[in-house]
């Protein structure tokens, strides 16, 4: 076994060349398996058949989550990428699109950056058909309205109870004078004002 340098996959791939054996379907893959591009663009390809999606396609993997490559062999692949999905397809799959807020998880400390968060607010004016930047385009926008609620995944380390869930914070980031009205309608739900 020392001769195959300790591996499974090396020693079963030599006593059996016509037979193809996945390296990631071992215990783990052979030592400097995950260093080589060409091999993550394998696991993809293989990965895209167990997950049933359409290979580098951008809404066909927003869904996916870090658990998916997981539970199918790919942590070691993850690793190379920050164990973020985000930065795997989009490094796998430039010529692609790939909007960071659409995945279950962004990448650490995403959020924190201030381009960043322009960036999704520019998306999202486009999404929403809200001229960027525009108070009054704004004003009549619920809060709880999508893509603020329910598609982005945004609230990370934030309470949902709490007025300043991330996606909130991002919005007053680029518009704080629209915070004393969210105050004013939220008030009524931490206090009885009736009495």
């Amino acid at each position: 076994m020392a001769h195959y340098g300790n591996s499974h996959h090396a020693l079963l791939q030599a006593l059996y060349p016509s037979a193809l054996f996945l390296p990631w379907l071992f215990d783990s893959a052979p030592q400097g398996y995950w260093l080589r591009k060409d091999n993550h663009y394998a696991f993809m390809k293989w990965l895209s058949n167990v997950l049933k999606r359409k290979e580098g396609e951008p809404s066909e993997w927003y869904s996916v989550t870090n658990e998916d490559f997981l539970s199918n062999h790919g942590s070691g692949i993850l690793s190379q990428y920050g164990n973020s999905a985000f930065q795997l397809l989009s490094e796998l799959f430039p010529n692609r699109e790939w909007l960071p807020w659409k995945f279950s998880k962004t990448p650490k400390n995403y959020w924190k950056d201030v381009e960043n968060q322009r960036s999704y607010m520019k998306w999202l004016s486009g999404v929403l058909r809200r001229e960027e930047g525009n108070p009054e385009a704004w004003y009549l926008l619920p809060p709880s309205s999508p893509p603020f609620s329910t598609s982005l995944h945004l609230s990370l380390s934030f309470p949902f109870f709490l007025p300043f869930s991330f996606s909130f914070s991002i919005f007053f980031i680029l518009f704080p004078f629209l915070l004393p009205f969210l105050l004013l309608l939220l008030l009524p739900l931490f206090f009885d004002l009736d009495s």
